[in-house]
């Protein structure tokens, strides 16, 4: 089913929508999530797009819940966060979110509307895998690049925290907020719009402090097979000292290693990765420097109401999130799961069903990108698993002892 979020009516054809009007749950979870792009098409995407699913929405005929994925920074003006829909903000990607969220209050009295906030999310800790991530957004980003070798400094200041949600747990509440939405009754009079932030509480998020020494901590552990630089450096409070280390460690290096390739008569690559780097680092700056207290009531008692084993299998209150995922980016696993871990690796043609069960059907594959298989052991073998994707992992990990550590230079 083709579609394009920038297009009037998705870009659907008229019998794709036609085929829609049964569907009785909508999840809204397409947006661009970049800091770069040009406001114009951000708006486009962002914005336009959910006014046109909703109007899609309205012909529906068996339609009992549609839920609207924000972020729980699209007001970041306010530093305590509850479960309510806000007025607008003027920060560009946050605009975006808060004039989305707009049009859900202008929905509201139409539709079944659900607005689902997660904070930071991260990697997953059971599901479809330990440790499993899609991408290099946010911290699993920056553990990668520092685990490489490319990321070697960056401003932060002391004390402050990531309030970071496990994937896996932000979905099985995603389900649950469509659930109670569905099952709940409310009369046309009534204009409600729950509003659930997938956070934790401010004690439980995770300190930058230490999710660096969780990152230092374990570089003897678990080590890639393609660096570019041993994995080392620090983070500063002091803005000089700072430009002055990027100089020194990260555009200097870089512009030698691109210097030496294009000597070689290979492609440089470098400055360009240490580029993105930066722009990075200065685009999560706002929020590295500031603080946030999210309400959780209404997400925590999403599983009132659950029966059986239902409410086995739907956890989304984790009290200490930030080791459980500090472990699974690690790839920490128990003895008995890193011997069967080392069987899997050895025995890769066995593998396939096995993984196969575990991860998403083939008709939603995802490039699985470098953190999988740093996160996960044997996560390069998934990429077998997708053979129109034609991916080739970037990086690989396993325990140090079973190998060397070379240090290679080239593109990663």
């Amino acid at each position: 089913m083709y579609g394009d979020c920038m297009q009037l009516r998705l870009g659907m054809s008229s019998e794709d929508i036609q085929r829609l009007r049964n569907v009785s749950v909508v999840f809204h979870l397409a947006a661009s999530v970049r800091f770069d792009d040009p406001l114009k098409d951000a708006i486009l995407t962002n914005v336009l797009s959910t006014r046109e699913l909703f109007e899609l929405c309205l012909g529906m005929k068996a339609l009992r819940a549609v839920v609207h994925v924000s972020t729980a920074y699209s007001n970041p003006e306010q530093t305590q966060v509850d479960e309510r829909s806000h007025r607008l903000c003027p920060k560009h990607v946050h605009l975006q979110q808060s004039l989305a969220e707009q049009v859900c209050r202008d929905y509201e009295s139409q539709l079944p509307l659900v607005i689902f906030r997660p904070s930071i999310v991260v990697n997953t800790i059971e599901e479809p895998l330990v440790g499993w991530i899609d991408n290099l957004n946010g911290p699993s980003g920056m553990l990668l690049g520092a685990g490489t070798g490319i990321v070697r400094t960056d401003l932060m200041p002391t004390g402050n925290r990531a309030n970071t949600i496990p994937a896996d747990i932000s979905i099985k509440a995603l389900l649950l907020a469509a659930w109670r939405r569905g099952t709940t009754k409310h009369t046309p009079s009534q204009n409600h719009l729950p509003v659930y932030n997938s956070a934790v509480e401010h004690e439980h998020s995770w300190q930058f402090d230490k999710m660096i020494d969780c990152g230092k901590a374990n570089m003897t552990k678990l080590c890639f097979s393609r660096l570019l630089w041993v994995p080392g450096g620090s983070t500063t409070t002091w803005r000089v000292k700072y430009y002055l280390m990027v100089l020194l460690l990260h555009i200097l290096p870089a512009m030698l290693v691109d210097t030496l390739c294009w000597v070689c008569g290979k492609r440089p690559f470098l400055m360009k990765i240490q580029r993105k780097v930066f722009l990075a680092q200065a685009s999560l700056r706002y929020f590295v420097y500031h603080q946030w207290n999210f309400e959780t009531e209404r997400f925590r008692s999403l599983r009132n109401g659950l029966q059986g084993d239902d409410i086995a299998h739907s956890i989304i209150h984790v009290s200490d999130v930030g080791p459980a995922a500090a472990a699974a980016a690690r790839g920490k696993l128990s003895p008995e799961q890193q011997q069967q871990e080392r069987n899997q690796s050895s025995s890769s043609r066995r593998e396939g069903p096995e993984l196969e069960k575990k991860c998403a059907s083939p008709s939603r594959r995802h490039p699985l990108a470098a953190s999988t298989a740093a996160y996960h052991p044997s996560g390069q073998n998934i990429s077998r698993l997708q053979p129109d994707a034609k991916i080739e992992p970037d990086a690989k990990t396993e325990p140090c002892d079973q190998r060397h550590h070379p240090t290679l230079i080239g593109p990663f």
